[in-house]
């Protein structure tokens, strides 16, 4: 759902302020921090627009210290910050817990792979079976 295109951190709802921003009001920093993580395209907002979208100043107004150095941080940097957060959240390697996942789909039976191809896919996953 982080990654799904329907959802809107930055659009604005009937009165003005964005998902972001209300975020930010209620210091809901784990939230934050998973919409940076998951690489969302993220407005921080106009700064001084306090009441609507200044996710920054929202934070700042309410006193959030964490919080507004997360946002600060990702202003400045959000490669950096998108990393270093995501090894805090335990996303070291997001294909690495891909295929991982994978693994255990095609091992419980959940997910099967053809083995008549010879793909490398297949070739992996007939592997991963035996080893399993």
């Amino acid at each position: 759902m982080l990654k799904d295109s329907r959802v809107k951190v930055n659009e604005p709802t009937e009165n003005g302020s964005t998902p972001l921003r209300g975020a930010a009001y209620y210091g809901d920093i784990d939230t934050i921090k998973w919409w940076i993580a998951s690489g969302r395209e993220m407005d921080l907002g106009k700064p001084g627009d306090v009441g609507r979208t200044d996710a920054i100043g929202e934070g700042k107004k309410i006193r959030y210290a964490e919080l507004v150095t997360l946002l600060e941080r990702f202003k400045s940097d959000p490669t950096q910050t998108r990393q270093a957060t995501r090894v805090e959240l335990g996303w070291y390697d997001e294909l690495a817990a891909e295929r991982f996942a994978l693994v255990v789909f095609v091992s419980d039976g959940l997910l099967q792979i053809k083995e008549t191809t010879a793909s490398p896919a297949a070739r992996y996953f007939s592997i991963a079976r035996r080893l399993w």
